[in-house]
């Protein structure tokens, strides 16, 4: 504990009412800062009973920011939902107080809800946040407001939307020469055109990615890529190319580890039609199958 913390720890004790709020306040961002997201929370949620307990309108700006704080903390906890729902008495304060602050906050929630699965509650809180006036806001935020909207409409099946909106994005991001932005574009079209499927544009966005992925020696993405390659050429008929495609992925699912070949896997019961074919790299007991949301579940992007 440092000579800081255990100040205010000390000052507390003769404190009360905002002063006192304050002061945890403070405490909540070192614990976040230590990683300590558990007491981050409480500190927050002590905050906030402080301000509420002072029964004034004067406060309701410092109230929303603290259910941010505490949705953050939510959110690093893996308690997405309830992250999601702490933002929505945020986001109803700011729209309530008609705060400028109210459409990143939109944004935020529209993650989180993402990550709880909710992907219409995602889109929805996008589509709010893009409604609000920004005349600061530049072009390549406009960009991920459409990546985040596409990633939402791709999770939901809604193809020919997400297609539109994440080309958007990707036409408005190699405009402003963000090469690594395009690339996450050409990767979640390939996903989309994976899940309808369509070979020919799914081989065309894959091998876009690809190139980047291997410019940045980024194995992680390789190995996938690769495998959404092989998958176009399977759809074409191409089988000779297609295993070459799935033994360089297996090579470099082997070289780069276990643990990140599950983290973009999914066990899933989806419909065959929805399904993009059995892993041919795992144990058929496991029953571990590549899904067209498997990049979708990744952190939602800002």
């Amino acid at each position: 504990m440092t000579e800081y913390e255990k100040q205010l720890w000390e000052n507390i004790a003769n404190m009360a009412g905002v002063e006192k709020a304050e002061s945890f306040i403070s405490l909540s961002h070192i614990a976040f800062e230590r990683n300590d997201y558990r007491e981050s929370l409480a500190m927050c949620e002590t905050a906030k009973d402080l301000y509420e307990a002072e029964e004034s309108v004067e406060y309701l700006y410092q109230i929303a920011r603290i259910w941010s704080g505490i949705a953050i903390n939510l959110q690093e906890l893996g308690r997405h939902r309830e992250s999601a729902h702490s933002a929505g008495e945020a986001v109803r304060l700011l729209r309530e107080l008609q705060s400028p602050a109210l459409g990143e906050l939109l944004r935020d929630q529209g993650r989180y809800w993402f990550s709880a699965g909710e992907h219409q509650s995602s889109l929805d809180c996008h589509m709010d946040a893009m409604e609000i006036p920004d005349p600061d806001r530049r072009d390549v935020g406009v960009a991920v407001d459409l990546l985040n909207i596409g990633m939402a409409e791709g999770a939901l099946l809604f193809h020919d939307r997400a297609i539109g909106h994440l080309s958007e994005a990707r036409r408005i991001f190699k405009k402003s020469k963000e090469i690594t932005w395009v690339a996450v574009c050409d990767e979640l079209l390939a996903e989309v055109y994976l899940a309808i499927p369509m070979a020919e544009e799914l081989e065309m966005c894959a091998r876009r990615a690809l190139d980047f992925a291997e410019i940045s020696d980024d194995k992680g993405r390789q190995w996938k890529l690769n495998y959404y390659l092989a998958i176009a050429k399977r759809l074409k008929e191409e089988f000779d190319e297609s295993q070459y495609l799935l033994d360089v992925s297996r090579k470099l699912v082997l070289e780069y580890g276990q643990n990140e070949w599950k983290r973009f896997l999914t066990r899933t019961k989806t419909p065959r039609r929805h399904v993009l074919g059995k892993c041919p790299f795992m144990a058929e007991d496991e029953g571990f199958v590549l899904s067209a949301g498997c990049l979708m579940h990744n952190p939602h992007l800002r």
